[in-house]
């Protein structure tokens, strides 16, 4: 990501790049499907979504469908 992007997003948003980029990431990592299928759950924290992003990706998607 660049950042001329991250820095334009944050500019739009009102957020931090750091913040952006953190989102990107998770993005990257999860998916959009997991991330739209965790989301309004208990996992649908920055918190939870970057230890699911640290577990082996089969690990976060058995617990992905444990949790929702």
């Amino acid at each position: 990501m660049t950042d001329r992007f991250t820095r334009e997003v944050s500019r739009r948003t009102g957020r931090s790049e750091q913040s952006v980029r953190r989102d990107a990431q998770r993005g990257k990592i999860l998916g959009p499907a997991l991330l739209d299928r965790v989301a309004g759950t208990s996992l649908d924290k920055g918190s939870k979504l970057d230890a699911l992003a640290k577990l082996p990706e089969p690990e976060w998607k058995a617990t992905v469908l444990l949790e929702t």
